[in-house]
């Protein structure tokens, strides 16, 4: 049985993923992707109300 053997780092592309110019537009993990505290405590308001409310339904 033969070892598994991968490629070196970079050989597969010119420069890796880090210097493709999509990747360097300025779009970090703060700014894309991602809701606001609003949105996160609208959420979490929503889901108690919702809670105390089939609780209330039920007992």
């Amino acid at each position: 049985m033969n070892a598994r053997v991968y490629p070196a780092p970079n050989q597969t592309r010119t420069g890796g993923q880090a210097n493709e110019s999509v990747h360097r537009v300025g779009q970090d993990v703060d700014s894309v992707d991602q809701a606001s505290s609003l949105h996160l405590l609208g959420l979490a308001v929503l889901g108690a109300a919702l809670v105390v409310g089939i609780h209330t339904l039920i007992g």
